[in-house]
């Protein structure tokens, strides 16, 4: 039990491979590949330890850190007018088709 509470509490973090590892010394496509990431765009999640730090550290030219996303400002206001436009048509009253009868 307290191993299965140990592996819950580890932190991770999100690795994106933005570059190729085309002309790059072997030892960083090793490094990739023991990130596991292969490919441009593919993103792997990674425990937190001094380990796979190191190793990211070794290609940061070619990978990035994915941020989680956060409820900054931005997203809080975009949830906002979601909310307000989502209540607005939920609120309207359907639309009827009228005659115009002011001929």
């Amino acid at each position: 039990m307290a191993a299965q509470e140990k592996i819950k509490q580890t932190k991770t973090f999100t690795v994106e491979q933005i570059r190729s590892p085309i002309g790059r010394p072997r030892d960083q496509r090793a490094t990739l590949i023991g990130l596991g990431l292969n490919k441009c765009g593919r993103r792997r999640t990674l425990e937190d330890t001094p380990a796979t730090r190191g190793m990211v550290e070794k290609v940061a030219h070619l990978v990035r850190i994915v941020e989680p996303p956060q409820n900054t400002p931005q997203s809080a206001m975009k949830d906002t007018m979601k909310d307000t436009l989502q209540n607005t048509m939920q609120n309207t009253p359907p639309k009827t088709e009228q005659a115009d009868e002011t001929k």
